[in-house]
């Protein structure tokens, strides 16, 4: 339990607060409680009990991700990384961020030094199969994701999928703009919502004309 955790690092520190690990370990509850800006104190101070913590650096790139702060997110994993080179975490981590960042080249060489540390890390094949499945370059995403389930992926299966995720988004689209429209709710948001029907019509012709989808139809 989250709350009983931080009472008990609270208790472990008032001990004795010159433990750094106890520092960090409060510090990775406030992360799961979504308090970014206290997991960030304590990870400082675990750093600067401990200035070689290259766990804790990852821990402070971690929630300075969820807050949106790329460019110091990026250094302390580039510190992590200075440290302990085949931390992979800090690799992982760096990844998703310059993936964010559309840097995706740079993205791509952090997943497979990742993966250069430990090949049969199955969340390091995960992201990078994210990553590619983003860019819509699936065979490497199917690959990826076959090395991190040793399970052989159906192409058909996925394709469904995306179509029916895209036919979900469509109708949400016509859902929120008749909210509008009727007066239930007005809002430019909604609106604008309404108006991208047209973009999943688009979509979803261009999956439809997608081989993968019908490799049993016959020929006509």
């Amino acid at each position: 339990k989250p709350q009983q955790a931080l009472e008990n690092f609270g208790k472990a520190l008032a001990l004795n607060p010159a433990v750094a690990e106890t520092w960090n370990n409060r510090g990775t509850v406030f992360n799961d409680l979504k308090d970014y800006e206290r997991a960030i104190a304590d990870f400082d101070k675990a750093i600067s009990l401990n200035g070689l913590y290259s766990e804790a650096y990852v821990n402070k790139g971690k929630s300075l991700t969820r807050l949106g702060r790329y460019d110091e997110a990026l250094v302390a994993y580039d510190k992590a990384r200075s440290i302990k080179p085949d931390l992979q975490a800090a690799w992982i981590g760096c990844g998703n961020i310059l993936f964010e960042l559309r840097r995706y080249d740079e993205a791509f060489a952090a997943y497979d030094a990742a993966l250069s540390i430990k090949a049969d890390l199955a969340d390091a094949w995960i992201v990078r199969g994210k990553g590619v499945a983003g860019l819509k370059r699936y065979d490497e995403a199917f690959a990826a994701y076959e090395k991190a389930s040793g399970r052989q992926v159906d192409a058909a299966r996925v394709h469904f999928w995306e179509l029916f995720g895209t036919m979900k988004w469509g109708c949400m689209c016509l859902m929120l703009g008749f909210t509008h429209l009727l007066g239930q709710s007005r809002s430019v948001e909604l609106a604008a919502i309404g108006r991208r029907v047209s973009e999943t019509e688009y979509d979803l012709l261009n999956l439809l004309e997608q081989d993968v989808f019908r490799p049993n139809r016959p020929e006509s």
